[in-house]
Protein backbone atom coordinates (compact mmCIF):
# COMPACT_ATOMS: atom_id res chain seq x y z
CA UNK A 1 0.00 0.00 0.00
CA UNK A 2 2.85 2.49 1.19
CA UNK A 3 4.67 1.85 -2.49
CA UNK A 4 1.36 2.84 -3.92
CA UNK A 5 0.68 6.31 -2.61
CA UNK A 6 4.50 6.96 -3.18
CA UNK A 7 4.88 6.00 -6.98
CA UNK A 8 3.60 9.15 -8.87
CA UNK A 9 4.11 7.66 -12.87
CA UNK A 10 2.90 4.40 -14.04
CA UNK A 11 4.26 3.96 -17.68
CA UNK A 12 1.95 1.00 -18.36
CA UNK A 13 -0.89 3.93 -17.26
CA UNK A 14 -0.29 5.80 -20.12
CA UNK A 15 0.38 2.77 -22.86
CA UNK A 16 -3.65 1.75 -21.44
CA UNK A 17 -4.63 5.21 -22.30
CA UNK A 18 -2.95 5.63 -25.72
CA UNK A 19 -4.44 1.83 -25.63
CA UNK A 20 -8.54 3.74 -24.95
CA UNK A 21 -7.72 6.61 -27.06
CA UNK A 22 -6.81 4.18 -30.45
CA UNK A 23 -10.25 2.01 -29.78
CA UNK A 24 -12.60 4.74 -29.48
CA UNK A 25 -10.60 5.88 -32.80
CA UNK A 26 -10.74 3.12 -34.67
CA UNK A 27 -14.79 2.57 -33.84
CA UNK A 28 -15.53 5.54 -35.14
CA UNK A 29 -13.29 5.75 -38.02
CA UNK A 30 -15.19 2.26 -38.54
CA UNK A 31 -12.06 0.02 -38.81
CA UNK A 32 -12.69 -3.21 -39.06
CA UNK A 33 -11.90 -5.03 -35.77
CA UNK A 34 -12.98 -2.38 -33.38
CA UNK A 35 -16.91 -2.66 -33.60
CA UNK A 36 -16.90 -2.18 -30.00
CA UNK A 37 -15.97 1.75 -29.10
CA UNK A 38 -17.34 1.14 -25.51
CA UNK A 39 -14.00 -0.82 -24.87
CA UNK A 40 -11.84 2.06 -24.70
CA UNK A 41 -14.72 3.71 -22.39
CA UNK A 42 -14.46 1.47 -20.09
CA UNK A 43 -10.73 1.46 -20.04
CA UNK A 44 -10.43 5.27 -18.80
CA UNK A 45 -13.30 4.03 -16.27
CA UNK A 46 -10.94 1.65 -14.42
CA UNK A 47 -8.00 3.67 -15.18
CA UNK A 48 -9.42 7.47 -13.35
CA UNK A 49 -11.09 4.67 -10.83
CA UNK A 50 -7.69 3.46 -9.80
CA UNK A 51 -5.59 6.84 -9.83
CA UNK A 52 -8.92 8.64 -8.48
CA UNK A 53 -8.68 5.46 -5.56
CA UNK A 54 -5.16 6.62 -4.49
CA UNK A 55 -5.10 9.95 -4.34
CA UNK A 56 -7.92 9.32 -1.79
CA UNK A 57 -6.44 6.79 0.24
CA UNK A 58 -3.40 8.88 0.34
CA UNK A 59 -5.62 12.12 1.74
CA UNK A 60 -6.78 9.37 4.48
CA UNK A 61 -3.49 8.29 5.34
CA UNK A 62 -2.30 11.90 5.76
CA UNK A 63 -5.34 13.82 7.37
CA UNK A 64 -7.73 11.22 8.42
CA UNK A 65 -10.50 12.49 5.96
CA UNK A 66 -11.15 13.18 2.12
CA UNK A 67 -10.59 16.69 1.34
CA UNK A 68 -13.56 17.84 -1.61
CA UNK A 69 -12.18 20.45 -1.92
CA UNK A 70 -8.97 20.09 -2.63
CA UNK A 71 -10.12 17.40 -4.31
CA UNK A 72 -12.12 18.62 -6.62
CA UNK A 73 -9.63 22.01 -7.14
CA UNK A 74 -6.95 19.51 -8.61
CA UNK A 75 -9.37 18.00 -11.16
CA UNK A 76 -10.52 21.28 -12.47
CA UNK A 77 -6.71 22.59 -12.73
CA UNK A 78 -5.74 19.54 -14.68
CA UNK A 79 -8.97 19.01 -16.76
CA UNK A 80 -10.95 22.30 -17.68
CA UNK A 81 -7.56 23.60 -19.77
CA UNK A 82 -7.73 20.67 -21.78
CA UNK A 83 -11.20 20.57 -21.78
CA UNK A 84 -11.72 24.37 -23.01
CA UNK A 85 -9.31 24.03 -25.68
CA UNK A 86 -10.82 21.07 -27.16
CA UNK A 87 -14.11 22.69 -27.13
CA UNK A 88 -12.77 26.13 -28.61
CA UNK A 89 -10.73 23.98 -31.30
CA UNK A 90 -14.19 21.85 -32.37
CA UNK A 91 -16.19 24.79 -32.21
CA UNK A 92 -13.60 26.17 -35.14
CA UNK A 93 -13.90 23.35 -37.27
CA UNK A 94 -17.77 22.90 -36.69
CA UNK A 95 -18.49 26.50 -37.69
CA UNK A 96 -17.52 25.59 -41.32
CA UNK A 97 -18.74 22.33 -41.67
CA UNK A 98 -22.07 21.82 -39.67
CA UNK A 99 -25.68 23.27 -40.85
CA UNK A 100 -27.37 25.78 -38.54
CA UNK A 101 -29.81 23.11 -36.89
CA UNK A 102 -26.79 20.80 -35.92
CA UNK A 103 -24.91 23.92 -35.07
CA UNK A 104 -27.26 25.01 -32.41
CA UNK A 105 -27.19 21.30 -31.29
CA UNK A 106 -23.62 21.89 -31.07
CA UNK A 107 -23.64 24.62 -29.07
CA UNK A 108 -25.95 23.29 -26.18
CA UNK A 109 -22.94 20.42 -26.61
CA UNK A 110 -20.44 22.71 -25.45
CA UNK A 111 -22.30 24.15 -22.40
CA UNK A 112 -23.43 20.84 -21.21
CA UNK A 113 -19.36 19.57 -21.44
CA UNK A 114 -18.66 22.67 -19.52
CA UNK A 115 -20.65 21.81 -16.99
CA UNK A 116 -20.40 18.14 -16.96
CA UNK A 117 -23.50 17.40 -17.81
CA UNK A 118 -22.08 15.53 -21.54
CA UNK A 119 -24.14 12.30 -20.73
CA UNK A 120 -27.64 13.86 -20.28
CA UNK A 121 -27.51 16.17 -22.53
CA UNK A 122 -26.55 13.36 -25.74
CA UNK A 123 -29.19 10.98 -23.35
CA UNK A 124 -32.00 13.36 -23.99
CA UNK A 125 -31.16 13.17 -28.06
CA UNK A 126 -30.40 9.45 -28.65
CA UNK A 127 -27.70 6.73 -27.45
CA UNK A 128 -24.14 6.92 -27.34
CA UNK A 129 -23.24 5.11 -30.14
CA UNK A 130 -25.81 5.56 -32.38
CA UNK A 131 -26.44 6.35 -35.98
CA UNK A 132 -26.00 9.96 -35.55
CA UNK A 133 -22.83 10.11 -33.60
CA UNK A 134 -20.94 11.38 -36.73
CA UNK A 135 -22.49 15.00 -36.20
CA UNK A 136 -21.95 15.14 -32.84
CA UNK A 137 -18.26 15.90 -32.03
CA UNK A 138 -18.36 16.15 -28.45
CA UNK A 139 -19.92 13.01 -27.63
CA UNK A 140 -16.63 11.88 -25.92
CA UNK A 141 -17.18 14.13 -23.55
CA UNK A 142 -19.53 11.96 -22.25
CA UNK A 143 -17.86 9.53 -19.96
CA UNK A 144 -15.76 12.55 -18.54
CA UNK A 145 -19.35 13.82 -17.56
CA UNK A 146 -20.45 10.65 -16.36
CA UNK A 147 -17.07 10.57 -14.12
CA UNK A 148 -17.48 14.14 -12.53
CA UNK A 149 -21.17 13.35 -11.62
CA UNK A 150 -20.10 10.36 -9.83
CA UNK A 151 -17.62 12.34 -7.98
CA UNK A 152 -19.78 14.74 -7.06
CA UNK A 153 -22.65 13.12 -5.88
CA UNK A 154 -21.08 9.92 -4.34
CA UNK A 155 -20.76 11.79 -1.44
CA UNK A 156 -24.22 13.07 -1.11
CA UNK A 157 -25.32 9.56 -1.64
CA UNK A 158 -24.16 8.75 1.39
CA UNK A 159 -26.63 10.53 3.50
CA UNK A 160 -28.95 7.98 2.57
CA UNK A 161 -29.26 4.70 4.85
CA UNK A 162 -30.30 1.39 3.36
CA UNK A 163 -34.26 0.56 2.92
CA UNK A 164 -35.26 -1.83 5.63
CA UNK A 165 -38.76 -2.37 6.85
CA UNK A 166 -40.49 -0.47 9.36
CA UNK A 167 -40.92 -1.76 13.13
CA UNK A 168 -44.56 -1.63 13.80
CA UNK A 169 -44.54 1.00 16.59
CA UNK A 170 -42.88 3.10 13.44
CA UNK A 171 -45.97 2.34 11.65
CA UNK A 172 -47.82 4.27 13.89
CA UNK A 173 -45.45 7.06 14.57
CA UNK A 174 -45.46 7.28 10.93
CA UNK A 175 -49.71 7.91 10.93
CA UNK A 176 -48.97 10.21 13.91
CA UNK A 177 -47.05 12.22 11.80
CA UNK A 178 -49.55 12.10 9.17
CA UNK A 179 -52.40 13.41 11.54
CA UNK A 180 -49.63 15.76 13.26
CA UNK A 181 -48.63 18.00 9.49
CA UNK A 182 -52.79 18.09 8.95
CA UNK A 183 -53.13 19.93 12.00
CA UNK A 184 -50.86 22.33 11.43
CA UNK A 185 -51.62 22.75 8.22
CA UNK A 186 -55.27 23.64 9.42
CA UNK A 187 -53.46 25.88 12.30
CA UNK A 188 -51.69 27.87 9.03
CA UNK A 189 -54.77 28.57 7.51
CA UNK A 190 -55.53 25.98 4.86
CA UNK A 191 -58.83 24.71 3.74
CA UNK A 192 -57.68 21.05 3.74
CA UNK A 193 -55.09 18.37 2.92
CA UNK A 194 -54.47 15.31 0.29
CA UNK A 195 -53.29 12.13 1.41
CA UNK A 196 -50.84 11.38 -1.76
CA UNK A 197 -51.08 7.60 -1.95
CA UNK A 198 -50.42 7.69 -5.24
CA UNK A 199 -46.71 7.57 -7.43
CA UNK A 200 -44.60 5.05 -5.60
CA UNK A 201 -44.57 7.39 -2.35
CA UNK A 202 -44.67 5.63 1.14
CA UNK A 203 -48.76 5.62 1.07
CA UNK A 204 -48.57 3.87 -2.36
CA UNK A 205 -45.44 1.81 -1.03
CA UNK A 206 -48.19 -0.17 1.36
CA UNK A 207 -51.12 -0.35 -0.93
CA UNK A 208 -48.47 -2.44 -3.80
CA UNK A 209 -47.85 -5.90 -3.36
CA UNK A 210 -44.63 -5.21 -5.19
CA UNK A 211 -42.98 -3.00 -2.31
CA UNK A 212 -45.08 -4.03 0.62
CA UNK A 213 -43.43 -7.74 1.43
CA UNK A 214 -44.36 -7.55 5.35
CA UNK A 215 -46.11 -10.66 6.81
CA UNK A 216 -47.71 -8.71 9.95
CA UNK A 217 -50.88 -6.74 10.22
CA UNK A 218 -49.30 -4.23 7.46
CA UNK A 219 -48.74 -6.35 4.85
CA UNK A 220 -49.99 -9.21 2.94
CA UNK A 221 -53.48 -9.06 1.88
CA UNK A 222 -54.87 -6.07 0.39
CA UNK A 223 -57.12 -5.29 3.42
CA UNK A 224 -53.84 -4.93 5.43
CA UNK A 225 -52.05 -3.22 3.02
CA UNK A 226 -54.38 -0.93 2.70
CA UNK A 227 -54.47 -0.46 6.78
CA UNK A 228 -52.42 1.79 6.50
CA UNK A 229 -53.65 4.47 4.02
CA UNK A 230 -57.01 4.19 5.92
CA UNK A 231 -55.49 4.45 9.55
CA UNK A 232 -53.88 7.80 7.92
CA UNK A 233 -57.71 9.12 7.37
CA UNK A 234 -59.18 8.53 10.37
CA UNK A 235 -56.06 9.97 12.72
CA UNK A 236 -56.18 13.35 10.38
CA UNK A 237 -59.84 13.26 10.38
CA UNK A 238 -59.78 12.83 14.04
CA UNK A 239 -57.24 15.55 14.89
CA UNK A 240 -59.03 18.25 12.40
CA UNK A 241 -62.71 17.56 12.35
CA UNK A 242 -65.58 17.19 10.07
CA UNK A 243 -65.46 20.74 8.39
CA UNK A 244 -61.82 20.76 7.28
CA UNK A 245 -61.09 18.68 3.94
CA UNK A 246 -59.65 15.56 3.48
CA UNK A 247 -59.30 14.08 0.01
CA UNK A 248 -57.45 11.25 -1.05
CA UNK A 249 -54.70 10.98 -3.93
CA UNK A 250 -55.06 7.13 -5.08
CA UNK A 251 -53.44 4.98 -8.46
CA UNK A 252 -56.40 3.50 -10.70
CA UNK A 253 -53.38 1.55 -11.33
CA UNK A 254 -49.57 0.74 -11.07
CA UNK A 255 -49.16 -0.37 -14.61
CA UNK A 256 -46.55 -2.57 -12.88
CA UNK A 257 -46.62 -6.67 -13.49
CA UNK A 258 -48.42 -7.68 -10.41
CA UNK A 259 -48.21 -4.36 -8.49
CA UNK A 260 -51.58 -2.38 -7.24
CA UNK A 261 -54.25 -2.83 -10.29
CA UNK A 262 -57.59 -0.97 -10.99
CA UNK A 263 -59.79 -3.80 -8.96
CA UNK A 264 -57.31 -3.23 -5.80
CA UNK A 265 -58.30 0.56 -6.29
CA UNK A 266 -61.65 -0.31 -6.42
CA UNK A 267 -61.42 -1.98 -3.50
CA UNK A 268 -59.98 0.53 -1.36
CA UNK A 269 -62.49 2.80 -2.85
CA UNK A 270 -65.21 0.94 -1.31
CA UNK A 271 -63.19 1.05 2.18
CA UNK A 272 -63.28 4.88 1.96
CA UNK A 273 -67.03 4.83 1.27
CA UNK A 274 -66.74 4.20 4.68
CA UNK A 275 -64.54 6.85 5.90
CA UNK A 276 -64.78 10.90 6.03
CA UNK A 277 -63.21 11.62 2.88
CA UNK A 278 -64.38 14.70 0.90
CA UNK A 279 -63.11 13.58 -2.81
CA UNK A 280 -60.55 10.93 -4.09
CA UNK A 281 -58.81 12.39 -6.60
CA UNK A 282 -57.48 9.53 -9.39
CA UNK A 283 -54.04 8.82 -11.20
CA UNK A 284 -51.53 6.50 -11.82
CA UNK A 285 -47.94 4.99 -12.43
CA UNK A 286 -45.03 5.52 -10.51
CA UNK A 287 -41.68 7.02 -11.44
CA UNK A 288 -40.59 3.44 -12.68
CA UNK A 289 -44.02 3.91 -15.10
CA UNK A 290 -44.52 7.45 -15.17
CA UNK A 291 -48.22 7.58 -16.31
CA UNK A 292 -49.27 10.35 -14.53
CA UNK A 293 -46.98 12.18 -17.18
CA UNK A 294 -48.33 11.07 -19.99
CA UNK A 295 -46.06 8.53 -20.79
CA UNK A 296 -48.33 5.61 -20.86
CA UNK A 297 -50.32 7.41 -23.33
CA UNK A 298 -47.79 8.93 -25.78
CA UNK A 299 -48.28 6.65 -28.48
CA UNK A 300 -52.41 6.26 -28.13
CA UNK A 301 -54.04 6.93 -31.37
CA UNK A 302 -57.03 8.07 -29.51
CA UNK A 303 -58.17 11.79 -29.62
CA UNK A 304 -56.26 14.54 -28.73
CA UNK A 305 -58.64 15.17 -25.55
CA UNK A 306 -58.76 11.37 -24.47
CA UNK A 307 -54.79 11.50 -24.70
CA UNK A 308 -54.74 14.69 -22.19
CA UNK A 309 -56.70 13.26 -19.80
CA UNK A 310 -55.13 9.79 -19.05
CA UNK A 311 -57.34 8.48 -16.66
CA UNK A 312 -61.21 9.21 -17.15
CA UNK A 313 -61.41 5.40 -18.67
CA UNK A 314 -60.39 4.06 -15.06
CA UNK A 315 -62.52 6.79 -13.05
CA UNK A 316 -65.25 5.44 -15.26
CA UNK A 317 -64.98 2.37 -13.65
CA UNK A 318 -64.70 3.52 -9.97
CA UNK A 319 -67.59 5.90 -10.18
CA UNK A 320 -70.01 2.56 -10.49
CA UNK A 321 -68.80 1.85 -6.99
CA UNK A 322 -67.97 5.50 -5.38
CA UNK A 323 -69.57 7.39 -2.89
CA UNK A 324 -67.88 10.08 -2.62
CA UNK A 325 -67.14 13.09 -5.59
CA UNK A 326 -63.84 11.63 -8.19
CA UNK A 327 -61.40 13.94 -9.32
CA UNK A 328 -59.30 13.19 -12.46
CA UNK A 329 -55.97 14.51 -13.77
CA UNK A 330 -53.54 14.24 -16.36
CA UNK A 331 -52.68 16.68 -18.84
CA UNK A 332 -55.28 18.76 -19.34
CA UNK A 333 -54.22 21.69 -21.67
CA UNK A 334 -58.00 22.63 -23.18
CA UNK A 335 -61.10 24.17 -21.42
CA UNK A 336 -63.09 21.73 -23.80
CA UNK A 337 -61.30 18.31 -22.39
CA UNK A 338 -61.86 19.64 -18.88
CA UNK A 339 -65.91 19.87 -20.10
CA UNK A 340 -65.85 16.71 -21.49
CA UNK A 341 -64.79 15.35 -18.51
CA UNK A 342 -67.21 16.60 -16.67
CA UNK A 343 -70.02 15.81 -18.84
CA UNK A 344 -68.49 12.33 -18.64
CA UNK A 345 -70.46 12.14 -15.62
CA UNK A 346 -67.78 9.97 -13.91
CA UNK A 347 -66.25 13.46 -12.31
CA UNK A 348 -67.03 15.97 -10.25
CA UNK A 349 -63.59 17.72 -10.33
CA UNK A 350 -60.67 17.99 -12.71
CA UNK A 351 -57.18 19.22 -11.91
CA UNK A 352 -55.43 21.51 -14.22
CA UNK A 353 -51.71 21.78 -12.46
CA UNK A 354 -49.96 21.51 -15.28
CA UNK A 355 -51.66 24.24 -17.55
CA UNK A 356 -51.99 26.07 -14.72
CA UNK A 357 -48.13 26.53 -14.00
CA UNK A 358 -48.15 28.17 -17.55
CA UNK A 359 -51.38 30.57 -17.29
CA UNK A 360 -51.50 31.91 -13.83
CA UNK A 361 -55.14 33.11 -14.53
CA UNK A 362 -56.48 29.75 -16.31
CA UNK A 363 -59.43 29.65 -13.70
CA UNK A 364 -60.91 33.32 -14.45
CA UNK A 365 -59.67 33.03 -18.09
CA UNK A 366 -61.52 29.96 -18.51
CA UNK A 367 -64.51 31.24 -16.96
CA UNK A 368 -64.71 34.04 -19.36
CA UNK A 369 -64.18 31.74 -22.55
CA UNK A 370 -60.66 33.35 -23.06
CA UNK A 371 -57.51 31.33 -23.52
CA UNK A 372 -59.27 28.42 -23.70
CA UNK A 373 -55.81 26.39 -24.88
CA UNK A 374 -52.78 26.28 -22.77
CA UNK A 375 -50.00 26.08 -25.28
CA UNK A 376 -47.47 23.99 -23.25
CA UNK A 377 -43.43 23.32 -24.77
CA UNK A 378 -43.13 20.51 -26.22
CA UNK A 379 -39.49 18.31 -25.05
CA UNK A 380 -38.32 16.96 -28.29
CA UNK A 381 -36.18 13.64 -27.29
CA UNK A 382 -36.20 10.25 -28.29
CA UNK A 383 -35.46 9.15 -24.33
CA UNK A 384 -39.60 8.80 -23.47
CA UNK A 385 -37.96 9.04 -19.46
CA UNK A 386 -35.91 12.46 -20.34
CA UNK A 387 -39.16 13.57 -21.49
CA UNK A 388 -41.00 13.04 -18.56
CA UNK A 389 -38.42 14.57 -15.93
CA UNK A 390 -38.28 17.49 -18.72
CA UNK A 391 -41.74 17.82 -18.57
CA UNK A 392 -42.26 18.07 -15.08
CA UNK A 393 -39.07 19.42 -14.07
CA UNK A 394 -40.27 22.66 -16.33
CA UNK A 395 -44.05 23.21 -15.00
CA UNK A 396 -42.02 22.78 -11.06
CA UNK A 397 -39.84 25.06 -12.03
CA UNK A 398 -42.62 27.62 -13.21
CA UNK A 399 -44.54 27.08 -10.10
CA UNK A 400 -41.17 27.76 -7.81
CA UNK A 401 -40.82 30.90 -9.95
CA UNK A 402 -44.84 32.03 -8.94
CA UNK A 403 -44.37 31.29 -5.58
CA UNK A 404 -41.75 33.48 -5.06
CA UNK A 405 -43.73 36.37 -7.35
CA UNK A 406 -42.82 35.98 -10.67
CA UNK A 407 -44.30 34.98 -13.95
CA UNK A 408 -44.04 31.98 -15.81
CA UNK A 409 -41.61 31.52 -18.59
CA UNK A 410 -43.46 30.22 -21.77
CA UNK A 411 -40.14 28.59 -22.96
CA UNK A 412 -37.25 26.18 -20.65
CA UNK A 413 -34.13 24.32 -21.41
CA UNK A 414 -35.32 21.29 -20.34
CA UNK A 415 -31.61 20.01 -19.51
CA UNK A 416 -31.19 22.53 -17.23
CA UNK A 417 -34.95 22.16 -15.86
CA UNK A 418 -34.13 18.25 -15.14
CA UNK A 419 -31.00 19.31 -13.14
CA UNK A 420 -32.18 21.95 -11.26
CA UNK A 421 -35.21 20.32 -10.21
CA UNK A 422 -32.57 17.52 -9.33
CA UNK A 423 -30.37 19.78 -7.06
CA UNK A 424 -33.48 21.30 -5.27
CA UNK A 425 -34.59 17.87 -4.40
CA UNK A 426 -31.26 16.64 -3.64
CA UNK A 427 -30.88 20.03 -1.12
CA UNK A 428 -34.44 19.72 0.33
CA UNK A 429 -33.63 16.48 1.24
CA UNK A 430 -30.49 17.13 3.17
CA UNK A 431 -32.28 19.97 4.89
CA UNK A 432 -34.98 17.28 5.89
CA UNK A 433 -32.39 14.92 7.05
CA UNK A 434 -30.68 17.51 9.32
CA UNK A 435 -33.55 18.38 10.89
CA UNK A 436 -34.88 14.13 11.88
CA UNK A 437 -31.12 14.32 13.33
CA UNK A 438 -31.92 17.74 15.45
CA UNK A 439 -35.91 16.18 16.18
Amino acid sequence: MANLLQTKYWPHIDGLRAFAVMAVLFFHFKTPGFSDGYLGVDIFFVISGFLVSRLILKDIEEFEKVRFGRFFARRIRRLFPTLAAVCVVTAIIAYGLLDNERLTAFGKSVGAAIISLSNINFWSESGYFDTGSDTKPLLHTWSLSVEEQFYLFWPAAKMFTDARALKADEVKAMITRFADTAEAAKSAGFDGVQIHAAHGYLVAQFLSPLSNLREDEWGGSLENRARFLLEIVRAVRERTGKKFGLAVKLNSADFQRGGFDVDDAKQVVKWLNKESVDFVELSGGSYESAAMAGAAEEDNPSSTMLREIYFIEFAKEIEKIAKMPLMVTGGITKRETAEMAMESGAVEIVGIARAYGYNPYIARDWAAGQNTDVRLPEVKSKNKTFKVLATMGMTKANLYTMGEGGMPKAKRSPLIAVIRGQMKQAKLTKQYRKWLDQA
